[in-house]
C-alpha cells in the first residue's frame, strides 16, 4: 500500500505517473533503509507512511535523520540530497506534477555524472506543462 499512488487507490487506474510514484517511494526506501509503511514509528510520532516521515524531516532540515544510519555517514551528501529531491518530485500528490520516468532517469544520471556528485543552487524541470523547481535543502 505504501508504494501505491493516491489516485490509483481512488480510481483503480494505472498509468506511468502511478509507476513514477512507486519508484519515488522505492528511492526513499533505499535512502532511508526503512519500509514504506512502518507501524513501529507510531511509538515516536504520527507518521506511519515513510513519505510523510521524510517530508517532515526534510522540512526540519534533518538530512542525517533521513539517511540510513547503517551508512555511517559514508555517502556523498550531494547525491543523497538529490535522490531525496527526485523521490519527493516523484511522490507529489498530483500526478500532473510528477515528472515522466525519462526525466527521473535524466535527473539521476546528471547527478551521477556531475563533477562533485551534486549541484548547488536550484534546477527547474518542466513536465506535464508545469514547472517544478528542485532546490538544495541542506
Amino acid at each position: 500500500m505504501g508504494h501505491i499512488a493516491p489516485e490509483y487507490l481512488s480510481t483503480g487506474k494505472s498509468s506511468e505517473k502511478t509507476d513514477v510514484f512507486g519508484y519515488g517511494i522505492m528511492l526513499l526506501e533505499l535512502v532511508t533503509g526503512q519500509r514504506a509503511i512502518d507501524f513501529s514509528r507510531l511509538e515516536e510520532e504520527d507518521d506511519v507512511l515513510l513519505l510523510d516521515h521524510v517530508k517532515k524531516l526534510q522540512r526540519e532540515k534533518k538530512l542525517d535523520a533521513i539517511v540510513d544510519r547503517n551508512l555511517s555517514r559514508n555517502y556523498n551528501i550531494h547525491e543523497v540530497e538529490m535522490m531525496i529531491q527526485v523521490a519527493l518530485l516523484c511522490t507529489q500528490s498530483s500526478p500532473e506534477d510528477r515528472p515522466a520516468m525519462s526525466e527521473v532517469v535524466r535527473m539521476l544520471l546528471k547527478e551521477k555524472d556531475s563533477p562533485r556528485g551534486g549541484k548547488s543552487g536550484s534546477t527547474s524541470k518542466s513536465h506535464g506543462g508545469k514547472n517544478t523547481k528542485v532546490t538544495e535543502t541542506i
